[in-house]
This record gives structure tokens, sequence and C-alpha cells, in this order.
């Protein structure tokens, strides 16, 4: 029967889960410097997305994310730097919009928020 033996490989995995999340412990300089260490590539979602909604084709956005994205892991640039650089780049994105865009608060915003939803009830 397949209904109570999913039913207990769920359940088995979600207590699993719970225990993991209870015992979870962070360490937020760790946390600044594995993303330090990525040299800016942690924002590359974003800056691909805005490309986009300025009028860049996402087959065109894909190339030049993708090909500043291989610089920084080949020759340890600044992602940033090479976006703010890059001519295509330029013509959709001025430097104040590129910065925001790699301003951590834009993706930590909510975490408070998601946290006491999800928490609230311990």
């Amino acid at each position: 029967m397949i209904g109570p033996d999913s039913t207990i490989t769920l359940d088995f995995a979600i207590h699993r889960l719970a225990n993991v999340i209870e015992n979870l412990v962070l360490y937020p300089q760790n946390m600044i410097k594995n993303l330090n260490q990525l040299r800016g590539l942690h924002a590359s979602q974003g800056i691909l997305l805005e490309l986009t909604q300025a009028g860049m084709s996402r087959e065109k956005a894909y190339k030049i994310v993708q090909k500043c994205a291989m610089k920084v892991w080949d020759n340890k640039e600044d992602f940033k730097t090479l976006l703010i650089q890059d001519n295509e780049v330029k013509k959709y994105l001025n430097s104040k919009q590129i910065e925001e865009l790699f301003n951590i608060n834009k993706y930590i915003k909510n975490v408070s928020y998601i946290f006491n939803r999800v928490f609230k009830n311990k």
C-alpha cells in the first residue's frame, strides 16, 4: 500500500527536518565571508532579471551575465566591476542601479517576517 508507506516516510522526513532546524547554528561572520568569496556572484540572478526588465533579451542578458561570471571564476575578478564596465550592460543599467542590486539588504529584507510566520507557534 503506497498511502501508508508514503505517510510514514513523510512523517519521518518532517521530524528529521524539524530537528535540523531546531539545532541549526548560524555564524553570521562566516556567512559574510562565504558571500565575499563569491566576489558578487550572489547577485547574478537579480542582474539577469533587471537586464531583461530593462529591455534586453533574455538570451543576450544570460550571455553577458555568464561571460562576466566566468571571468570571476577564471581570473578572480569582481563581478560588480565587470558589469559596470561592460558596454552592453551600460546601455540598460547605470552604475547606481547595479550597485543597488549588490546590496545584501535587498535579499534579506523579509527574513524576520518569514521567520515570524514560520515559527510563530513556538
